[in-house]
């Protein structure tokens, strides 16, 4: 079984709105984590993202702060649009 049906079979089976919320919020997490670590160099605060993929610094700082976020919760208020 794949990442993908994981996260989708746990999502089938969440019983509230908090376990959903915190599944995607790990997905999205860990979809930016690799995203880190496919750079071309080493990510380690907001202004080497920016360098690495030449985005603006409020998507790098916002992009930054979900992927070190203590919780999927506290990332949820960084994700660039939320």
């Amino acid at each position: 079984m794949n990442a993908k049906s994981t996260i989708m079979e746990k999502e089938t089976h969440a019983s509230s709105f908090d376990e959903v919320a915190a599944l995607r919020l790990t997905k999205i997490r860990s979809a930016l984590a690799a995203l880190f670590a496919a750079a071309p160099r080493e990510i380690s605060g907001p202004s080497d993202l920016q360098k690495a993929f030449k985005t603006n610094m409020a998507v790098s700082w916002k992009v930054f702060e979900v992927v070190e976020a203590a919780s999927p919760y506290a990332a949820g208020s960084h994700v660039p649009g939320a």
